[in-house]
């Protein structure tokens, strides 16, 4: 049975999902889903870009939420530069005070804000992994 795509949509109000993950950003870090989801889907991430042979210059976290992923990239790449965007406030603070090395910067629908260490102007990558992008595109 052929699956019928759907379009994806932007709320025009509150984003119900951001307002959940600055509700739970205190505690995101400890959640379950971080043991038994994420910390794996971390790992494999660094693991097969490890693989690759490379040493990045630069690693950018779109949807970084608390800054696990990086911070561990940190510890496997210490020379990176680091980034992190999230649209959620909360979760931009959660990685500030986990120590994230590097630039946080919350991304709205009106572009890049609260950007108290940003990442350059310059900022670019040629190479890019998502590793957990078809939790929020159901459809693809």
């Amino acid at each position: 049975m052929r699956r019928r795509s759907r379009p994806l949509t932007v709320s025009k109000g509150p984003d119900r999902d951001v307002q959940r993950f600055d509700e739970c950003a205190p505690q995101y870090d400890q959640d379950r889903l971080q043991q038994w989801f994420f910390g794996p889907v971390h790992a494999r991430t660094l693991q097969l870009a490890a693989g690759l042979g490379l040493v990045p210059q630069r690693v950018l976290d779109v949807g970084c939420g608390s800054g696990a992923l990086l911070r561990s990239a940190s510890a496997q790449w210490p020379g990176a530069a680091l980034a992190g965007v999230d649209p959620a406030t909360g979760m931009i603070r959660a990685a500030r005070q986990a120590g994230v090395p590097g630039g946080l910067v919350q991304a709205t629908a009106g572009g890049l804000t609260d950007a108290s260490s940003p990442a350059p102007p310059e900022y670019t990558a040629n190479r890019s992994r998502s590793a957990a992008i078809c939790q929020k595109a159901p459809g693809l």
